[in-house]
């Protein structure tokens, strides 16, 4: 399952779940994210393979820019502690040495 959990500093969480199953097999997952203003709320797309399976709104953002003690990570933490969102941990993802992980903030 496609999970999404913003951590503000221990302050406020908010969750996101996809709405059913990753499909097998090669998949392009992008998270979308628009924020005016650091500190201002920012609405949150996920999608699989172009089509919407969750959005949201987190309500309030660090007032500040992240820097490199933070990151979005796909299949690991390499961060923050684990997400609450997930029932099993240590998170891992096994990937082909073809497949690719990208993040673009």
């Amino acid at each position: 399952m496609l999970c999404y959990e913003y951590n503000m500093f221990e302050i406020e969480r908010t969750k996101l779940k996809a709405k059913g199953k990753l499909p097998v097999g090669k998949v392009k997952i992008e998270v979308e994210s628009k924020l005016a203003k650091p500190g201002a709320p920012m609405d949150v797309t996920m999608k699989v393979n172009g089509a919407v399976v969750a959005e949201g709104k987190v309500p309030i953002t660090v007032p500040g820019w992240f820097t490199g003690n933070d990151c979005l990570d796909l299949g690991s933490d390499l961060g923050s502690p684990c997400p609450t969102i997930t029932s099993t941990r240590p998170l891992s993802l096994s990937t082909a040495p073809s497949a690719r992980r990208r993040s673009r903030i």
